[in-house]
């Protein structure tokens, strides 16, 4: 007898402009590590951007979402990774704020943005992921790996990048396609607030996708990765008359991710969530195969 027919999901998409990875954004990154005008050259930023988009791996699916903690984006990072303690699902989903401008949007009133940040919270993902044999979990946790280097300061946010790329596509079978990567990756160096002759950069994303989405409204799967990283670079404005001076630096990157081409398997994981972490409230989502 065949195995039946995956359900798929219906869901509410609009097409939309995704962010690019431009001269214009990604200047604003690099000078946020130290670089001056005579290295933020037109020329230089299109090799930079060339460099980065050649690493960029070839995927299929698409981001209908990408995500930070509020105040990430003007330096305020928090020292925990992303929703790693037990929050009310409010906590957890009014935490998140658009980062960059996806491939797509949606009407979050009907979707299931909520249930799958609520899933992806580091702390309900790894209940789920110690506990996959059992409750039909198929996630995937990638990392963490630590780089280290010595180079300039702009080899070291390419290698970012390109970590972050590469880490973020392989922790899903399809891939993630470029238009997607490249959004993720159009703000991820934030300026530092806090006076130090070390730069440090600590992050995060949570990125929504799409697979064969349709006109019809039709979605054969979706799901989530979240992406958490640091950058430090030791002595970052110290430079050489020229400005080619190289620095010690570090990345560590770290993905976990699932995707789930049925909805009552989320819908089965997200309450077994509120179930185990009683984080029960009339206010939450529902998610109901």
């Amino acid at each position: 007898m065949p195995f039946p027919r995956p359900k798929g999901f219906k869901i509410n998409l609009t097409p939309a402009t995704p962010s690019l990875l431009d001269a214009t954004s990604l200047k604003k990154q690099l000078e946020n590590v130290g670089l001056n005008c005579s290295q933020l050259t037109p020329e230089n930023l299109d090799g930079y951007i060339q460099n980065v988009k050649e690493d960029m791996p070839q995927g299929t699916l698409q981001a209908y979402a990408i995500l930070a903690p509020k105040g990430e984006l003007e330096g305020a990072v928090s020292e925990e990774p992303v929703a790693d303690k037990k929050r009310s699902v409010q906590d957890i989903i009014g935490d998140l704020v658009t980062a960059a401008t996806a491939e797509w949007k949606e009407d979050e009133t009907i979707g299931y943005q909520g249930p799958l940040q609520v899933i992806q919270a580091w702390e309900h993902y790894n209940w789920l992921y110690e506990n996959r044999d059992t409750n039909g979990f198929t996630g995937n946790i990638s990392g963490p790996t630590t780089i280290s280097q010595n180079e300039t300061n702009e080899k070291a946010v390419q290698k970012l990048f390109s970590e972050v790329l590469i880490m973020m596509a392989s922790s899903v079978v399809q891939g993630i396609d470029t238009a997607s990567l490249q959004a993720t990756v159009s703000n991820i160096v934030q300026e530092q607030t806090k006076d130090s002759v070390n730069y440090t950069s600590k992050g995060s994303r949570v990125i929504h996708l799409v697979d064969g989405y349709n006109s019809k409204g039709e979605a054969n799967a979706i799901g989530t990765v979240t992406m958490t990283w640091t950058l430090t670079v030791e002595d970052y404005k110290r430079k050489t008359k020229d400005g080619g001076d190289k620095h010690d630096s570090s990345i560590d990157v770290k993905a976990w991710s699932v995707m789930y081409t049925d909805p009552s398997t989320l819908c089965a994981n997200y309450n077994a969530v509120l179930d185990h972490f009683d984080i029960h409230d009339p206010s939450n989502p529902k998610c109901d195969a």
